[in-house]
């Protein structure tokens, strides 16, 4: 968490972090950082907003533990200049592994003054929470924004420095003084991404193999969570012999690229939802779901569940439509 330096002993570019060696054993045995560290904090769209800093060992700073004190020197609070943050309780990112250290000198940071509020001149009335409750729900395009910054980061050759995503950095940092200012934010066509890298899972989308570092990582964990599963057996072994009819060898190949296609997207069903066994995909009843994903609510728990099932219904629609198209091509 953020602080600011009471004492006045830190300079513009410097920060105090004293952390605890032993997370399991806070204060136990601490640790003072000196020398170059890297910070930043959630959100972090624009070039700017992650930041190099020195960090220094003040003794009058040793009772500060466990958080990043940040100095009152200097033109610009360090926060603001890190998507706009301030110290109202702010969790920040901290690094000091040299080979994590941003090249160069840090970036121009955004500024993140807000728009001028608009100002009513009359009395507020239910009709007026109503329409901005509206607009509020209207205009609510973080989500959509970020996406696409995401998208135009990984696609564009100059990445987070491209035109595009600077500008959709101001668009997503107005979209968040939105309920302040009462200023709607909305995309253009020209911002929206026409194809997606692969980690982002749009399957509705135009979708690429992205070869980022993100991309790369995606591809790393998705390989490690597939391998929790039993690997596919041969489908000789698998089925119920007295199913096979005199010529099913023909067929043999074809039923396994149909069987791997189901199991293939029944697998990242299970890890999308942290569901347990295909058990509990096929018959609806879901035992246990990821805790990060959404609240506990017995109606969110449901939700996820007729989600599942829907998908469920779209992967057994294409394996029939796989089979007949299978089926109707060794047969002509």
């Amino acid at each position: 968490m953020g602080t600011a330096d009471e004492t006045g002993s830190l300079c513009y570019g410097e920060v105090f972090v004293q952390y605890s060696a032993n997370i399991d054993h806070p204060q136990a045995e601490k640790k003072i950082l000196e020398g170059p560290v890297v910070i930043a904090k959630n959100p972090c769209f624009h070039p700017g907003d992650l930041r190099k800093f020195m960090a220094v060992n003040k003794p009058q700073l040793k009772h500060m533990i466990d958080c990043v004190v940040f100095p009152t020197q200097g033109p610009r609070p360090h926060p603001d200049e890190m998507s706009g943050s301030d110290l109202d309780g702010d969790m920040y990112f901290v690094c000091w592994h040299n080979q994590l250290l941003p090249p160069g000198e840090n970036k121009e940071p955004m500024n993140y003054e807000p728009k001028p509020k608009q100002v009513l001149t009359m009395p507020v009335t239910e009709s007026d929470m109503i329409d901005f409750i509206g607009s509020y729900i209207e205009g609510d395009t973080l989500g959509v924004i970020a996406n696409s910054h995401l998208a135009h980061a990984d696609r564009l050759e100059r990445g987070i420095f491209s035109q595009e995503c600077l500008d959709l950095a101001q668009m997503h940092s107005d979209c968040v003084d939105f309920p302040k200012t009462g200023v709607p934010v909305k995309i253009t066509a020209k911002l929206r991404p026409t194809e997606y890298p692969h980690y982002m899972l749009k399957r509705d989308k135009v979708s690429y193999g992205s070869k980022h570092v993100i991309g790369n990582l995606y591809d790393q964990c998705h390989s490690i969570m597939s391998n929790r599963v039993e690997h596919l057996h041969d489908l000789e072994k698998r089925c119920d012999e007295s199913f096979l009819i005199p010529g099913y060898e023909d067929y043999l190949e074809l039923a396994k690229t149909i069987h791997n296609y189901y199991r293939r997207n029944i697998v990242r069903l299970m890890d999308e939802y942290g569901v347990s066994t295909e058990a509990e995909i096929v018959t609806g009843h879901i035992i246990t779901l990821k805790k990060q994903r959404r609240g506990t609510l017995q109606r969110e728990h449901v939700e996820i569940a007729e989600i599942i099932s829907s998908r469920l219904k779209a992967i057994k629609a294409r394996v029939k439509e796989m089979f007949f198209q299978a089926v109707d091509g060794q047969v002509g």
